[in-house]
């Protein structure tokens, strides 16, 4: 609960320091790091909570390093699809609502809420076009697909921290 209520205020006053952003440089491509700053704020905010997520708990030497650089990189852009519809700060509360009900309840939505939810299940499908057109390579667009129904160990741990932010 209390990851939540901070993953709320982040959203109310995201920030990305100077540092910050010169580290993300180092990381990603310029296409890539362009893709990176035309997300909303809370969404770089995001990204770079789930980016940092991933370091802490992980080692380079439990993967290839080219997987090791793509999950990093993936993990930035996951949800770069977002910008694609503005979502609005009630909207993205209400997907996170949403998606904690049970099946029988997302049934019998209003349509404007069925709009929405929709809206947040396409994301990873725009966001892998966006990392298509950045240049960026197969397993990074895929994991950037698949990072709500992941279908590979990667994609798994990438959902897993997403999950927690």
């Amino acid at each position: 609960m209390f990851y939540r209520i901070k993953q709320f205020y982040q959203a109310l006053f995201p920030s990305i320091s100077s540092l910050e952003k010169e580290w993300i440089k180092k990381i990603l491509s310029p296409k890539a790091f362009s893709l990176f700053c035309r997300q909303a704020r809370p969404e770089q905010r995001h990204a770079l909570e789930v980016t940092k997520s991933l370091i802490s708990t992980l080692t380079p030497l439990d993967f290839q390093p080219e997987e090791y650089e793509n999950l990093l990189i993936a993990s930035l852009l996951h949800d770069c699809g977002k910008m694609l519809v503005k979502l609005y700060l009630w909207q993205k509360i209400l997907i996170v609502l949403i998606n904690g009900c049970p099946l029988l309840i997302k049934k019998h939505l209003p349509g404007f809420l069925t709009h929405t939810l929709n809206i947040a299940q396409q994301h990873p499908k725009w966001g892998e076009s966006l990392a298509k057109e950045a240049g960026l390579n197969e397993q990074i667009c895929q994991l950037i697909r698949q990072h709500h129904c992941p279908e590979t160990k990667l994609g798994r741990i990438l959902q897993k921290n997403d999950n927690q932010h």
